[in-house]
């Protein structure tokens, strides 16, 4: 029984161990190529995908212990291999817009080996529309406004 709960223990202390412990780590600077982005809007319940690419600037490798998202809505995948210098690396977000509806804004905190702090921080925002009745597109829906009729391709008003 004794030896259950031993194993029991490290595999909980192995499994902790997941994440680098970036504070005692040299600290390097971290550069995003755009950090903070707007997207066109998107249709309810479509998953919105986007690369964030970042260079490390300092002299020591870059270590990523942590993505942190603001929503669990936004998943993260990221170059987990250490960034040496001048090298540049990638996150990868996946927005799925299921449960939203309205303007978005979304925050990634990323926690790494970086000076003056141990995290960096990107965000993007979009607008979530529900999925029209029909699919009228931009160019029809002004005519009809203006009583413009289509016939055979070509656009003819109807008031004289």
């Amino acid at each position: 029984m004794k030896n259950t709960y031993l194993l029991l223990l490290l595999v909980i202390t192995m499994s902790c161990g997941k994440y680098t412990d970036v504070s005692k780590l040299p600290k390097t600077i971290m550069t995003f190529k755009h950090p903070n982005r707007k997207y066109n809007p998107i249709v309810k319940g479509k998953v919105l995908e986007m690369s964030f690419q970042y260079t490390n600037e300092g002299d020591h490798p870059l270590v990523i212990s942590e993505i942190q998202t603001s929503c669990n809505c936004t998943i993260s995948d990221y170059t987990t291999r250490a960034i040496g210098k001048g090298q540049s690396g990638y996150i990868n977000l996946h927005f799925d817009s299921f449960k939203n509806l309205g303007n978005v804004k979304q925050y990634v905190t990323i926690i790494a080996n970086v000076e003056n702090t141990l995290a960096n921080t990107i965000s993007f925002e979009t607008r979530v529309i529900s999925k029209p009745k029909k699919n009228t597109d931009y160019e029809e829906a002004y005519f009809k406004k203006h009583g413009i009729k289509v016939v055979s391709g070509w656009y003819i008003p109807t008031d004289g």
